[in-house]
């Protein structure tokens, strides 16, 4: 379960599978301040996950279009973020379908 505090703010609630990419998100994002000992924000803040969610990017030149994700970010973390968001792209069709 998400704190308000960690829960990005978002115009318009989120379906089930936007909730579950927000928990992967930011599990992943937690591993990762973890194994390189510095703060979650430093990966992602809850408003660069907030943009991610909307937008879902599929590429890292899409992911650079969000703010906060610039040459450095996005290298080092980009390909973790597309797999995770391909993942629940993957299981939002398969409920669909």
């Amino acid at each position: 379960m998400i704190s308000q505090s960690e829960q990005p703010k978002f115009e318009q609630p989120l379906s089930s599978i936007q909730q579950q990419l927000l928990v992967a998100l930011q599990q992943w994002r937690k591993e990762k301040a973890g194994q390189e000992k510095v703060p979650v924000y430093v990966i992602a803040t809850n408003k660069e996950l907030g943009q991610i969610i909307q937008q879902q990017p599929e590429t890292l030149e899409a992911l650079r279009l969000i703010p906060g994700f610039g040459h450095k970010k996005t290298q080092n973390h980009g390909k973790d973020i597309i797999k995770i968001i391909r993942n629940f792209q993957q299981a939002e069709q398969n409920d669909k379908g």
